[in-house]
């Protein structure tokens, strides 16, 4: 089973259900920084992101978690956990980049909540 194969449904039911591979090695040079690889050529990247489908996840979170309900983002506070969460289970060294806090890093990119990179 694929790192993917069990990260597209984690991230589902959180309401995260853009799930999209890609090799880093594809971003050579392509992108105005760069990407953690975890020490691999080949390492595997991932966009996650959402469409409507996060409206409701996110609302029950708002209703049930004081934390996230309270939070100074709390989209941002929501969207970390879930992601956090979904990528738990996964054994592989990975590093978690987060569009809310690239600033001008990711200004001019098409930045989703989150990039995953799994080595």
């Amino acid at each position: 089973m694929s790192p993917i194969d069990t990260l597209k449904p984690n991230c589902s039911i959180f309401g995260l259900d853009l799930v999209h591979p890609f090799s880093l090695a594809w971003l050579d040079g392509k992108l105005l920084f760069s990407l953690p690889n975890c020490g691999r050529k080949n390492a595997l990247g991932v966009l996650i992101g959402n469409t409507m489908a996060l409206w409701n996840p996110f609302g029950r979170a708002l209703n049930e978690d004081k934390a996230v309900r309270t939070a100074e983002h709390p989209l941002d506070t929501y969207v970390t956990r879930a992601i956090e969460q979904a990528t738990s289970e996964h054994p592989a060294r990975s590093t978690i980049l987060w569009a809310h806090d690239m600033g001008a890093r990711a200004a001019g990119s098409p930045a989703g909540p989150g990039c995953c990179t799994f080595g």
